[in-house]
């Protein structure tokens, strides 16, 4: 009789044996002695969220700033409108502008008054030049299109939005997958209560097994 209880109780001792190792191979991950590992991986993941959403917010700025300087340069409004052909435009008018001035100033130095020839005809070809100053900056639409696609300084732009898009994408990419990350080992951190539960019932009934084993082999 003991004999036969001995092998029994060898029997479910075993199969005890491989249910709380498959047990534990199921809950890999969310067993009680890895919740701190699991804390600091939700830790971790939080900051690197953080800092992902910091850069996410900074890009989106300077999208927004860089979109707005190429619709300022589509409408031509504003200094951010002005391609590579105005500013060099713009800088020819302001050095006429300059060397008239320069030579009026010489004519003054000379003591030439207002009422003299010279002094009128450059007053007179300063205030043409300021005004040719004023309207280089301000850009006619007509055909604006076809010059913002030959500007150096618009396919630029184009170039740096296109660049500030793509690192967008890839930092939201980049935030989902850390978004998820802290969901899975807080969902891991949040199992091991229950986990362990299981385990230490199975645990339990496997420790008494084999108290019984041990005192009905040494009665037999």
């Amino acid at each position: 009789v003991l004999d036969a209880q001995v092998r029994e109780s060898q029997a479910k001792l075993s199969d005890l044996e491989n249910k709380l190792r498959a047990k534990k191979q199921n809950y890999v991950g969310k067993l009680p002695e890895q919740i701190g590992a699991n804390v600091q991986m939700v830790n971790g993941a939080r900051s690197q969220f953080e800092s992902i959403s910091m850069q996410l917010r900074a890009e989106q700025d300077r999208l927004s700033l860089i979109e707005g300087q190429l619709d300022a340069m589509r409408r031509g409004v504003g200094v951010e409108s002005m391609t590579t052909a105005s500013i060099a435009a713009a800088q020819a008018a302001q050095k006429r502008v300059d060397d008239l001035e320069s030579e009026l100033a010489s004519a003054r130095a000379l003591g030439y008054k207002d009422k003299h020839p010279d002094v009128e005809r450059l007053q007179s070809e300063i205030r043409q030049a300021r005004a040719d100053l004023s309207a280089s900056k301000v850009q006619q639409p007509a055909n604006r299109e076809e010059l913002l696609k030959a500007d150096p300084m618009y396919r630029t732009k184009l170039q740096e939005r296109d660049m500030a898009r793509l690192h967008i994408r890839e930092l939201q990419n980049a935030s989902g997958s850390a978004q998820r990350q802290i969901g899975e080992y807080q969902s891991r951190v949040e199992a091991a209560p229950v986990v362990e539960q299981e385990l230490a019932s199975l645990q339990r009934d496997y420790d008494a097994e084999k108290g019984r084993y041990a005192d009905l082999t040494t009665r037999l």
